[in-house]
């Protein structure tokens, strides 16, 4: 019965990195493309609309990706899915941008990053991107994570903890630079 499991979750996980590679690397980011790597992605268990774009060089390793509706996620995103990834309606998500739901306890003295081969210490927290955020280039999105509606996550930051609603944060880790309200317009 456990060689079944294994030969079973082997195959999956098989499946996943072919179809991952080919839409990574063998698709570009015409209409066709982006419809194609969709319709490819909806094969290993990602629920994303067809008005949203994936567009190429992006690593999403496995199923536990909800994208909502006018998504756009640039080139080159990596997601960790151990845990699920939530990214309602009205999001853009700048280049390079890296989720990790994954996070393990500290082990003992004799292996601090806990013991991987038993999956001991691994553990999975959610992320949530709220309806028209906007996420900049090379954000770092760790697990556990709430982006609040209408926020701005800067480039280059390390989101760690809840993003409140309509304000723009950045830094290392991300803190509030500055409180948005409905009306607020900028060009950047």
């Amino acid at each position: 019965m456990k060689f079944i499991f294994l030969l079973t979750r082997n195959m999956r996980r098989f499946f996943v990195g072919l179809i991952n590679s080919f839409q990574k690397y063998f698709l570009f980011d015409d209409q066709i493309s982006i419809f194609i790597r969709i319709a490819l992605l909806r094969l290993i268990g990602v629920k994303i609309s067809f008005s949203s774009k994936i567009l190429g060089d992006c690593d999403v390793l496995g199923g536990r990706l909800t994208v909502g509706k006018n998504v756009i996620i640039n080139r080159r995103c990596y997601f960790d899915l151990t845990g699920h990834v939530t990214i309602e309606d009205n999001i853009g998500i700048g280049h390079g941008v890296t989720f990790i739901t994954s996070h393990h306890e500290v082990g003992p003295h004799q292996n601090r990053a806990g013991f991987m081969e038993k999956e001991k210490y691994v553990f999975a927290k959610d992320i949530v991107l709220k309806k028209g955020c906007w996420i900049g280039a090379n954000v770092t999105v760790l697990s556990g994570v709430t982006i609040g509606e209408g926020a701005v996550v800067g480039s280059n930051s390390l989101v760690a903890k809840d993003v409140q609603v309509d304000v723009v944060v950045m830094g290392t880790p991300a803190r509030i630079v500055k409180k948005l309200n409905d009306d607020t317009i900028e060009y950047y």
